[in-house]
């Protein structure tokens, strides 16, 4: 494909392990109070929602109690937040509202999970999920080269899937987690 070692693997979802990196930089900081915080004590629009009533451990660990099947939801998921032209990860989030079970009780692959601990993680920072990454981890990682997010039509990062970084910077990234 004439590929070169300055062109961007955009990931699938690898993008949730640099979510999850950037979740504990958040926590480190103390902007996050703690995991068992729900996430609507950051984001007051989520109040009374599945996701908005888990904590956030529950979140990162995919263990919402949400009623979402990875195969048969993801193509909704999909284009109401990303690929339709008005596609937005907030009202997507907050319009989930199909329990299955208690929060914390199964696991249950979802990009909804991660989504909202985007959400958690633009409210917290005041920055843009691109930002706050370049100032917390690619910069103090020493980062070659510029990395990427896909984006909503609201402009905030799809942050399960779809962060693009070069392949040397992809294994530092990897160094960095491995040490």
């Amino acid at each position: 494909f004439g590929r070169t070692e300055h062109m961007r693997l955009t990931s699938w979802s690898m993008a949730k392990s640099i979510s999850s990196l950037l979740l504990g930089i958040c926590v480190d900081r103390r902007l996050i109070k703690s995991m068992e915080d729900t996430a609507d004590k950051y984001v007051p629009e989520l109040k009374g929602t599945v996701f908005g009533t888990c904590t956030l451990r529950n979140l990162a660990n995919m263990c919402s109690g949400a009623d979402v099947e990875h195969d048969r939801d993801n193509p909704t998921i999909y284009s109401k937040a990303f690929l339709d032209r008005d596609g937005s990860i907030r009202r997507v989030v907050a319009g989930w509202n199909r329990r299955l079970g208690e929060q914390g009780q199964a696991f249950r692959y979802t990009e909804l999970c991660p989504l909202t601990i985007g959400m958690v993680r633009r409210q917290v920072t005041g920055q843009s999920m691109s930002e706050f990454a370049a100032a917390a981890l690619w910069q103090p990682m020493g980062a070659e080269g510029d990395a990427s997010w896909m984006v909503d039509s609201e402009r905030n990062e799809f942050n399960c899937v779809g962060f693009g970084a070069q392949l040397r910077d992809w294994a530092r990234l990897g160094t960095l987690v491995a040490q």
